[in-house]
């Protein structure tokens, strides 16, 4: 049975793209990519909504419904120093 994370993405990939097939070249770069993107997407959405329940972030909506982030001007000084105190953490 597939054990690793890789085959796991390998597999849920063909999954949505039954049909495919390539190179292993072309399923690191693009079918693994997909699945990294997809990931990524989710957790930026997270670490998103999280920054603007804390008020650090601003978003809104326009007109072509997509939602826009912003910093929040009057939490740049909690900000800069939430950043500092983190790089001085790695």
């Amino acid at each position: 049975m597939p054990q690793s994370k890789i085959q796991i993405q390998i597999l849920n990939y063909l999954l949505d793209h039954p049909s495919a097939e390539d190179t292993l070249e072309g399923i690191a770069q693009w079918w693994l990519l997909e699945q990294r993107i997809r990931t990524a997407l989710s957790e930026v959405r997270v670490a998103l909504d999280g920054l603007v329940t804390e008020k650090l972030l601003l978003a809104s909506q326009r007109t072509d419904r997509q939602i826009r982030y912003r910093l929040n001007p009057k939490k740049k000084a909690q900000i800069k120093t939430l950043c500092k105190t983190s790089l001085n953490r790695s």
